[in-house]
């Protein structure tokens, strides 16, 4: 065979991708890159994950089954921060299972110090990924936490060789705000899969397993429970709901360290028998098909909020905060926006009247931005650069 043919018969090289990032546990960007895992050609990809957190992750199982290694450098030791030591095994760990093509970071301004690092052991494209608006996150920072923060900003934009953002707020956060004028920045939409919203579904069965009367009011929500998800305002906003809608139940679908502070809070308003935490689930679209009648989303800063994007693709009436990025409103009139200073009334009142809404009218097509498969093209179609360098 000559070397022309023998060019042509060789299989080709997997492509081998990093992603970095904090957990693998039900959140909107982890839940993105198992949509793109299920995906992306696997005989051409070979994706591949890093994280810091040392408990058993919710999504971890599926990652392996999908033919992902998944690779642990813990943040803490003994409950306290080593960062030298986290960084050196961030090194040790790129050495030790590489070669890769493509390093992708998925955390922050933390992203700045894996790609500096991907640079110095030679991968070639490096992606720093903003999916939040971390300018609010940080606020209120010491100044040598800002210090530092300025400092990881400079190294994305000194080594990174590409990256994205959720909604230009978040390319704003993590790029500066001449960000449009450097070509490697963009807007990205992490993709969503799609098909388990056209499923038809027992909204009588799904409520009853959740305790909730098939002929009831209920308000939904998605989110871990964290300061940015504002559950403490989802709560007063709910007790002034069932003062005008008796028959009102909240669900509230998701994990996290503030939950026994929100569960008291409901105790104490006397709202605890109302409210069902129904935890972490992987059956989110058929909760928002069946047990849902409209979604809040009061949220004190947002990069996008992709499950505001699957709620409006149930078909659900969304009560927003007004800080939420406009990208995010896919069906304009499923969208109700409101100020967080506008008192619990006046938010009860605006639930109230949003129910009208018909659930009939929306057009898949209008979702095609936000689709898995466009989504995983577009990935695609970066990472086989790495193929021709």
């Amino acid at each position: 065979m000559n070397e022309l043919n023998r060019e042509v018969y060789m299989p080709k090289k997997k492509i081998r991708i990093l992603h970095i990032l904090p957990s693998l546990q039900c959140g909107g960007t982890e839940t993105w890159l198992l949509h793109l895992m299920e995906t992306i050609d696997r005989s051409r990809y070979q994706l591949d994950f890093l994280i810091r957190a040392p408990e058993h992750c919710f999504y971890e199982d599926r990652f392996r089954q999908l033919g992902a290694n998944i690779y642990r450098v813990p943040g803490k030791v003994n409950g306290r921060r080593r960062p030298l030591r986290y960084l050196y095994g961030i090194r040790r760990t790129l050495i030790k299972t590489g070669p890769y093509d493509v390093i992708h970071c998925h955390d922050g301004f933390n992203s700045g110090l894996y790609v500096l690092i991907a640079k110095n052991v030679g991968i070639p494209i490096r992606i720093a990924h903003s999916h939040n608006d971390y300018a609010r996150s940080s606020a209120g920072k010491n100044m040598i936490d800002a210090g530092m923060t300025w400092m990881k900003e400079k190294m994305i934009k000194g080594f990174a060789t590409h990256g994205f953002a959720c909604s230009s707020t978040g390319a704003s956060a993590l790029f500066g705000k001449q960000w449009e004028a450097d070509p490697r920045w963009q807007t990205f939409f992490c993709g969503l899969d799609f098909n388990p919203f056209n499923k038809q579904v027992n909204g009588v069965a799904i409520r009853q397993a959740l305790g909730i009367p098939a002929d009831t009011f209920v308000v939904g929500h998605v989110g871990i429970f964290t300061e940015q998800k504002n559950h403490r305002k989802l709560i007063s906003i709910f007790g002034e709901v069932i003062k005008k809608r008796p028959d009102a139940y909240l669900l509230l679908v998701g994990d996290g360290h503030l939950r026994p502070v929100v569960e008291e809070q409901a105790k104490q308003l006397s709202l605890l028998e109302r409210v069902v935490f129904a935890g972490i689930r992987s059956d989110v679209p058929e909760l928002m098909l069946g047990a849902m009648d409209v979604f809040l989303f009061p949220s004190l800063f947002e990069g996008l909020g992709l499950v505001l994007v699957e709620a409006q693709a149930a078909g659900l009436p969304c009560v927003i905060s007004d800080v939420i990025p406009e990208e995010a409103d896919v069906v304009s009139n499923l969208v109700t926006r409101m100020p967080l200073a506008c008192s619990d009334e006046e938010w009860a009142e605006k639930i109230l009247k949003s129910v009208n809404t018909a659930r009939n009218s929306i057009d898949r097509a209008q979702f095609r931005r936000f689709d898995i498969e466009y989504s995983a093209n577009t990935l695609a179609e970066l990472y086989g650069a790495a193929s021709r360098r």
